[in-house]
């Protein structure tokens, strides 16, 4: 076999990008850069098997380029993440409406996606209420306790209970 040079590989791989046939017949694809470039059947296979590696490099790249793009500096607001995923799925489904005629497995997907995020938004709002009544408690107690004379120790006890 000979040795492939780097001008016989950019024309093996440009016939192998202009092919028009079928992906995965082999053949096809031997016999129509062998026309292009008089390229043997080894150096073609060669040649293929080099871009599939490359390929491979290519996504191990793609994913190691996405965590870097990862920014944990910035806070997570999850109000807004909610919002905006619901509001993506909202769209998707207007979109999947306006069909001529929609998928129904993809329309129940849809739907229960946008189910999902209504049921989050719903327990976080729960939460959130829950918190508030909390602190107006707590509040309510730090009041009457201004004006008693037991204040000290019962503020002491109440910061000595595990939570």
């Amino acid at each position: 076999m000979s040795e492939l040079t780097l001008a016989s590989t950019k024309k093996i791989i440009k016939a192998i990008n202009e092919y028009t046939g079928k992906a995965l017949d082999f053949d096809s694809i031997m016999l129509h850069v062998s026309l292009q470039t008089q390229a043997t059947r080894g150096e073609v296979a060669q040649v293929i098997e080099f871009l599939q590696e490359l390929q491979v490099d290519t996504k191990a790249t793609t994913v190691t380029t996405l965590a870097s793009r990862i920014d944990l500096d910035t806070p997570l607001d999850l109000a807004n993440e909610l919002s905006y995923n619901y509001q993506v799925a909202k769209a998707i489904l207007n979109e999947i409406l306006e069909g001529d005629a929609p998928d129904k497995e993809e329309l129940r997907k849809t739907l229960t996606t946008i189910q999902k995020f209504m049921d989050s938004m719903l327990k976080m709002q729960e939460k959130v209420y829950n918190v508030q009544q909390m602190q107006r408690f707590q509040e309510a107690v730090f009041e009457v306790l201004q004006n008693h004379e037991l204040k000290n120790v019962i503020v002491g006890k109440l910061l000595e209970l595990p939570l």
